[in-house]
């Protein structure tokens, strides 16, 4: 069994936070797709800068799952990536498994 994180911002670019109303939805589709989940409650605080070079800083709400294994899990990591960047409106989530990290 393998854990995975997935970053998910509290709020959009312009520093308005999301719904909780967000939130309940992709904690019931990780629910789905992976049978729980973990939220620590502490958010994380970060930054990254787009091609012209603006800098964002965020902080995200970490949701923890676990994983028979990467391979195996993958449609459901993928679902679980596309549904983040469609409900929250974002280009990229990020994903942190196994000591690597990926900007899907």
């Amino acid at each position: 069994m393998s854990e995975l994180q997935l970053l998910i911002p509290i709020a959009d670019n312009a520093g308005v936070a999301f719904d909780r109303l967000f939130d309940e939805q992709y904690e019931l589709a990780l629910a789905n797709l992976f049978g729980g989940y973990t939220n620590p409650t502490v958010p994380v605080g970060g930054g990254w800068r787009d091609s012209d070079g603006t800098l964002y800083r965020d902080q995200n709400r970490s949701y923890i799952v676990f994983v028979s294994g990467i391979v195996q899990m993958s449609p459901q990591i993928i679902a679980a990536v596309q549904y983040a960047k469609w409900l929250y409106n974002q280009l990229a989530i990020t994903v942190r498994y196994l000591d690597h990290a990926e900007i899907l």
